[in-house]
């Protein structure tokens, strides 16, 4: 309905001709009761779908904002006149006539007869009534309110569908801030993941989920800094003040949520602070069926980007409110998936792979778990948990399904792009993909971090560094991401910084496989040969595939005995052939570093690009068979 209760279908003269509940009508005069007190309507939007998707399910911002002058109490009346739920708005015009008698009567000055109490309002004019003046406005509406409850009725309809029929086609245009204290726009935020208060650890799933679908929602909004979740996943089961989130991350506004269900029922507790003072931008509860879930996390990113003071185009809100399916159950299947496939295990790969295909089942045109899906066949492959033949097909067909059915989705470019680089060695079309995505979605670190990788094995350093930047500018406390740039440093040639990057990264999470590779090869290169021991055998420890062998190699080369470490590289079983062909090359066993290399990309190992980049075959680099390896992956010498 157009907030009178009645079907919007409904010409001018039928809404006038229908009786309707007198709380529809007051929800109507609730309307003009906020634009006098504001100045502005209270449900704004470039198109009308817009307009009445936020009569349907946003509250609007507050008077303390709209209007600093207005009392308390008023902004209470005015809300619940506007309350969506009938049976908690006003039941009764002499209901609301008597809450505004009693505003009124606070108000005023002085006198034994109130102003505004008379049949016929007082006239108002530019002398007497100044803008923000809320005794007048009180004494208008009051006055207003003592006339026939149908006439105002009539009146508000016709008024609020004339404004409604404005806005649609650009006649009236929402009023913006001031550019004043309090009124510029906030465009850095961070959304904290959700505190599951129920006694049900498997409801995890659902709070992390719903913190990261609101994310997503934001992120698409390029004027505005939107903190990836894995930041943020570090503050889970933390109660942190809302100064030190913005410190770490680099934002101004923190959003902090509680999430508790209740067999079919969702309790959802959401509040929205301004770090700068502490101070409380906006909160809600929500009591919702789970079946809801999808409009709970809607309706809070909309109400973000209002109390954040953000002007969206009608193209913008229809971005952040867009559903990519219906169906609550693929929905959940969807979220836990991702929860699984951000443990980055492969326990948690072979779950996500379940899930997010029963989330094509319950819907087969749901684009984010064909992604999804994609997402987690890359990575198995890239972790060596199965071969990439058995990995890199379905990631494929799952990346261009998702983009089948919404062409424009940043993550399925983003993993296409993947593909076409550590797979198909297409390097102009992965760069195509790299860019769209970007383009579609300028918040997503993943592509930022992705692409950085790329332009770095084209020997494009420089480019590789700011687009690391770029990714941990959106994912601050993001391992990975430090361990990228760490990375770059390293192929680079610049060791001092290198190390670093990448003792920050150790320092973030002491157990990642990535991060003790990069600080053993760095230690190594800077003649630091006792810390890259110990860093290899922590690495041996938590990444066999790739660094099984590496302790004893390092230790034998560093003690002279290169028979022992030739030994070692050929005996080990659970060495990738990559890694078998880097140690050849670092003992100086040419031949059977360029046989190595060779199978490498017989196999489609998703590192050999690296060959390109890595320091220690730069003896090899003259070498007319180890060119020719590197054209079979379209890379030039």
């Amino acid at each position: 309905g157009i907030a009178v209760g009645t079907p919007y279908y409904m010409s001018p003269e039928q809404l006038m001709d229908k009786e309707v509940d007198a709380r529809s009508d007051l929800f109507s005069f609730g309307v003009l009761l906020y634009q006098m007190a504001t100045g502005t309507l209270p449900f704004t939007g470039k198109d009308i779908k817009v307009i009445f998707n936020k009569i349907l399910n946003s509250a609007p911002l507050s008077l303390s904002q709209s209007n600093p002058g207005c009392p308390t109490e008023l902004d209470r009346l005015i809300q619940k006149s506007l309350e969506k739920d009938r049976d908690l708005r006003y039941q009764t015009a002499s209901d609301l006539r008597a809450d505004l008698k009693r505003i009124q009567r606070q108000t005023e000055s002085g006198g034994s007869d109130p102003a505004g109490m008379h049949e016929q309002p007082p006239k108002m004019t530019a002398k007497s009534k100044q803008p923000g003046d809320v005794s007048s406005d009180t004494q208008v509406i009051v006055a207003v309110l003592k006339r026939r409850k149908k006439t105002v009725f009539l009146v508000a309809c016709v008024l609020l569908l004339l404004v409604l029929g404005l806005y649609r086609y650009g006649v009236v245009t929402p009023i913006r801030p001031a550019p004043d204290a309090g009124g510029e726009a906030i465009t850095s935020v961070a959304v904290l993941p959700f505190e599951n208060m129920s006694d049900d650890p498997g409801m995890e799933y659902l709070s992390d989920g719903t913190a990261q679908s609101i994310i997503y929602s934001l992120s698409q909004l390029p004027q505005v800094k939107v903190i990836s979740f894995s930041s943020v996943l570090p503050y889970k089961g933390r109660t942190p003040d809302a100064r030190q989130v913005a410190r770490d991350l680099g934002v101004r506004a923190v959003l902090f949520g509680r999430l508790n269900q209740q067999g079919d029922n969702l309790f959802v507790n959401v509040e929205l602070v301004d770090s700068m003072d502490n101070s409380v931008l906006w909160g809600e509860q929500f009591n919702q069926k789970i079946t809801d879930l999808l409009d709970v996390q809607e309706k809070i990113a909309m109400e973000i980007s209002a109390h954040l003071r953000w002007q969206l185009t009608g193209e913008e809100e229809s971005m952040m409110t867009k559903r990519y399916t219906e169906n609550t159950e693929a929905y959940r299947s969807y979220l836990e998936g991702r929860y699984w496939w951000n443990k980055r295990t492969e326990e948690g790969f072979e779950k996500a792979v379940g899930l997010f295909n029963e989330a094509i089942e319950e819907d087969p045109l749901y684009a984010l778990a064909y992604a999804g899906l994609a997402d987690t066949y890359n990575l198995l492959a890239f972790y060596h948990h199965r071969t990439p033949g058995q990995t890199f097909p379905q990631a494929r067909a799952s990346a261009q399904r998702a983009l089948e059915i919404e062409s424009n989705l940043a993550e399925a470019h983003t993993s296409l792009g993947w593909i076409k680089m550590v797979y198909d060695w297409d390097w102009a079309g992965a760069e195509t993909e790299f860019k769209r995505a970007i383009e579609f979605n300028p918040n997503y670190a993943n592509t930022h971090h992705w692409y950085a990788y790329f332009l770095s094995l084209q020997r494009r350093f420089n480019e590789g560094l700011e687009e690391m930047q770029k990714a941990r500018a959106l994912d601050p406390l993001s391992p990975q991401i430090n361990r990228g740039i760490g990375e770059v440093l390293f192929y680079k040639g610049e060791y001092d910084e290198a190390l670093e990057e990448s003792l920050r990264t150790l320092e973030m999470d002491p157990n990642l496989p990535g991060t003790n590779a990069t600080l053993t090869m760095t230690y190594w290169a800077k003649g630091m040969y006792e810390e890259a021991i110990a860093q290899s055998e922590k690495w041996a420890s938590v990444d066999p595939s790739s660094a099984s062998a590496a302790p004893v190699v390092l230790r034998s080369l560093a003690s002279g005995n290169r028979n022992e470490a030739i030994a070692a590289i050929r005996d080990s079983k659970q060495l990738a052939t990559y890694w078998k062909a880097l140690f050849s090359a670092l003992v100086g066993e040419k031949e059977s570093a360029l046989e190595w290399m060779a199978q490498a990309i017989n196999e489609r190992d998703p590192v050999s690009p690296w060959f390109n980049i890595a320091p220690f075959f730069d003896p090899l680099r003259d070498d007319p068979r180890f060119q020719e390896q590197l054209r079979r992956m379209n890379l030039e010498p």
